[in-house]
C-alpha cells in the first residue's frame, strides 16, 4: 500500500509537547475523522509503519487521521518514566482536539491497538469523548497482559541471539524495564487494573478487529455486530515476533483498512 503525503505537528504545552501527524483528505476539510492511538512499549515503534498506511488509507476515502506519540515516548517530548495513564489519557484528549481544530472534522472517532485499548477504555470511563471506537486486536486484561510480557522480557534478557559474548543465564529485572522500556510501577498498577469487559462497554458505537483464536464469546459479546476476523497473514503485534520488529500493511490488511474507512465515512 502507498503512504500518502501527511502534515507534521507538534501539540500542547512546551513542556509536555506531543509530535503528531495529520493525514488530510485531498481536496475540501473532511466532516470526519479518526485518532490513532498506538500500541504501548516495544510495539510502538514496530507498529509506526503500519498505522501510518492505515492512516493512509482513511484519508484516501475523505476521513482525516491523526497518529501521534504519547508524551515520554517515540518522538514526542519527555522521558519513558514519564509515561502514565493519567498522562495517555491527555495525550488522546488533545489529539482529538487537534484533529478538530486542524481538519475541520465535526465527527471523531478513536481507533486503538493492543494496550493502547485499555487506555482508551479507561479515557472513555474518565470522560473521553468519541463518536466511535475501532479496537485491533485490543489486549483486554490488563493483569495478564503483563505477566505474559514479564515472561517475554526474561526469554530476550536471556536471548543468545542478543550476545556477542557472555550470555546471561538469569534474568535481571532489577533495571524496571520491560521489554526494552522504562516502566514504573505506578503505570504497571494503573494498566493491571484495567480490563476490557462487555459489562463496562462504553456508550458508542464499537468496532472489533482480531483474530479468530482470540474472538470467544466474551470477545465478540463487545461488538456482535461490528466483528471482524483478521486474516492468518495480518501482522502479528505480540506472540513470537522480536520486539525490533517492524510490521507492514499485507493486501487483505489493505481491504479491511478500506472498509473501515468507507463505514468511518459513510458514518455507519
Amino acid at each position: 500500500m502507498s503512504v500518502g503525503p501527511w502534515q507534521p505537528l507538534w501539540l500542547g504545552e512546551p513542556e509536555h509537547q506531543l509530535y503528531a501527524a495529520l493525514h488530510r483528505p485531498a481536496g475540501a476539510d473532511a466532516t470526519r475523522g479518526v485518532v490513532l492511538v498506538p500500541p504501548l512499549l516495544h510495539e510502538q515503534p514496530r507498529a509506526r509503519r503500519f498505522l501510518t498506511e492505515v492512516a493512509s488509507a482513511f484519508a484516501a476515502h475523505g476521513v482525516a487521521a491523526l497518529r501521534f506519540d504519547y508524551f515520554g515516548s517515540g518522538d514526542s517530548a519527555g522521558h519513558s518514566e514519564d509515561l502514565t495513564l493519567s498522562t495517555m489519557h491527555d495525550d488522546i484528549g488533545c489529539a482529538c482536539t487537534a484533529l478538530r481544530s486542524h481538519s475541520g472534522a465535526s465527527t471523531v472517532a478513536v481507533m486503538a491497538w493492543r494496550a493502547g485499548a485499555l487506555v482508551v477504555w479507561d479515557w472513555l470511563h474518565r470522560g473521553g469523548v468519541a463518536s466511535e471506537l475501532i479496537l485491533w486486536e485490543p489486549i483486554l486484561d490488563g493483569r495478564g497482559w503483563l505477566n505474559d510480557l514479564d515472561r517475554a522480557d526474561a526469554i530476550e534478557r536471556c536471548s543468545p541471539s542478543r550476545y556477542t559474548g557472555h550470555c546471561p543465564t538469569v534474568a535481571e529485572t532489577s533495571d524496571g524495564q520491560l521489554m526494552g522500556y522504562a516502566v514504573t510501577p505506578s503505570l504497571r498498577d494503573a494498566l493491571a487494573a484495567v480490563s476490557i469487559t462487555s459489562t463496562t462497554a462504553p456508550s458508542v458505537p464499537l468496532w472489533l478487529l482480531d483474530r479468530a483464536d482470540a474472538l470467544d464469546g466474551c470477545a465478540r459479546s463487545l461488538a456482535p455486530m461490528r466483528t471482524r476476523v483478521l486474516p492468518d497473514d495480518a501482522p502479528r503485534f505480540g506472540g513470537g515476533i522480536r520486539m525490533d520488529e517492524s510490521l507492514f500493511m499485507t493486501s487483505r490488511m489493505e481491504q479491511i483498512a478500506n472498509e473501515l474507512a468507507l463505514a468511518l465515512a459513510g458514518g455507519r
